[in-house]
């Protein structure tokens, strides 16, 4: 199938260009690997080495149709815990001004250099937790309640992705995912429709939630979450040679009229959860932030 006159109102087409594109994005062995004591690539040069390889693979697919991708592309929003500024990861254009983004997390397992052995990143519960708020800062963009700098994208679609070999997420580990975030690690083995909240389970919540920034989440669209293969590394060992990744995307249900119906079921004056729907509500969180950094 070609993709170069494909536009971004078609969601199943811009979704099967994406999984095209994954499979253009399969590195060799070296490329998945970091230690948790130096040597290889950091998780974070893992991921922008990945989200590079992704853009190519859409870059190259789409060719000649008038798209146009970028990467890191700046948004200003109030609704998050982050300081009005953060980034997309990629933004796709088609020649009508429609606009698809995506966002990505890449999570691996760490090995050991001392051992040889391989074990969970040192901050696995984030993982889940923070899919899930790229799918809320793609819903932001939906609504039309973050500005995004990309020259005259209009964003209409989105998806975030998530790949990795720990297994636990999907279900391939007697081992369910625990910590914090042990709801968002729930609903990623059991997959389908997301709960519309999510809610952190710190043994402080205050810490949890103001300090940490860890808030409960609330989406405002049904999100599906679907496991699809990536790759197999024969040269890692079994738990840890297979790559998966999960794609959440809106359900198309959710829209009207030819867009969004985006509706949060929380309390709107809790400042506990985002998105934040008031600027008093960020207000009390940062005031409340910024006193348990002060003790």
């Amino acid at each position: 199938m070609g993709y170069a006159n494909l536009k971004v109102t078609d969601f199943d087409g811009v979704q099967q260009l994406i999984h095209e594109a994954m499979k253009k994005a399969r590195p060799d062995s070296g490329y998945f690997e970091h230690t948790s004591k130096g040597g290889r690539r950091s998780p974070g040069e893992l991921e922008d080495a990945f989200q590079k390889a992704l853009v190519e693979g859409l870059e190259d697919l789409t060719q000649g149709g008038g798209w146009q991708w970028w990467r890191e592309q700046p948004l200003r929003t109030d609704a998050l815990t982050n300081r009005q500024r953060i980034d997309v990861d990629i933004v796709g254009k088609d020649k009508d001004g429609d606009a698809v983004a995506i966002e990505l997390k890449y999570v691996t397992l760490a090995r050991n250099k001392d051992k040889e052995v391989f074990e969970p990143p040192n901050d696995a519960p984030a993982f889940p937790y923070d899919v899930v708020k790229d799918a809320l800062k793609v819903e932001l963009l939906l609504r039309h309640e973050a500005g995004l700098e990309a020259e005259n994208a209009k964003p209409v679609y989105g998806v975030s992705i998530a790949l990795t070999n720990d297994s636990r997420f999907w279900g391939g580990s007697k081992e369910p995912p625990q910590g914090w975030s042990r709801e968002f690690g729930s609903a990623f083995v059991k997959a389908g429709t997301l709960p519309r909240v999510l809610k952190t389970n710190g043994r402080n919540p205050d810490n949890c939630i103001f300090k940490q920034k860890r808030c409960h989440i609330s989406l405002g669209l049904d999100w599906n979450l679907s496991w699809h293969d990536f790759s197999v590394v024969h040269d890692l060992p079994g738990h840890a040679a297979k790559f998966r990744y999960a794609l959440l995307a809106p359900d198309t249900a959710c829209q009207k009229d030819g867009g969004w119906e985006i509706q949060y079921r929380h309390d709107k004056s809790e400042s506990a959860y985002i998105p934040f729907l008031s600027n008093e509500t960020r207000k009390r969180f940062f005031v409340k932030h910024d006193e348990m950094w002060a003790k």
